[in-house]
């Protein structure tokens, strides 16, 4: 299967105020302005993903990706078929479902303890259509805390991992591709990038 898609990045502050960390909600606003540029998007929908990595404190790249056209993207495709080996990157928020106990409610989302990362990567890949290609064989790049808001005090553990996989499902991987893995896709997690050897 191929994917068209866009994709673009500029160099750009993350958008928090000075002499104040980066928060997520900081980084998803300079996103969307980048994405939409003067265009409104009704209802706020986010049709698009993104990845921003710090250069300095005043500097990130932002990565963007989208299946429609916009500002400063560019057409791209890739090809995603039965078996297809590809060494990808990309960040997460690695969370468990801690199972609810009141009749009818849903299990709370929980960091995964460190030694449980493996685990939860395989199985986000495994959801998306894609299988590690030697399970032995993922890094964890970096990780850290995150605020997702400035008036929050909550924190989130974000890693950076890297695997080579291959392709188990070409239309789930296709929509992987297009809409991330993971949770917080809208706070810059899950995009998921080629690493070229």
């Amino acid at each position: 299967m191929i994917v068209h898609y866009y994709e673009g990045s500029a160099l750009a502050h993350p958008g928090n105020p000075p002499g104040q960390e980066v928060t997520l909600d900081d980084r998803h606003k300079t996103a969307w302005r980048l994405f939409a540029g003067a265009a409104d998007y009704p209802g706020g929908q986010r049709n698009f993903l993104f990845r921003a990595e710090p250069l300095g404190p005043n500097r990130h790249l932002f990565m963007l990706r989208s299946a429609e056209p916009f500002p400063g993207g560019a057409p791209r495709e890739i090809e995603l078929k039965e078996g297809a080996r590809l060494n990808l990157e990309w960040v997460m928020s690695p969370t468990i479902t801690a199972s609810a106990h009141a009749h009818g409610q849903r299990g709370k989302h929980m960091p995964a303890p460190r030694e449980r990362w493996p685990e939860v990567v395989a199985s986000r890949l495994a959801a998306s259509g894609l299988a590690l290609a030697d399970p032995q064989d993922q890094e964890v790049l970096e990780w850290t805390s995150v605020r997702h808001v400035r008036r929050k005090k909550g924190r989130f553990t974000v890693a950076q991992f890297r695997a080579a996989v291959t392709v188990s499902d070409p239309i789930k991987a296709a929509a992987a591709w297009l809409d991330g893995i993971g949770r917080k896709k809208g706070y810059g997690m899950g995009m998921l990038c080629r690493v070229v050897d």
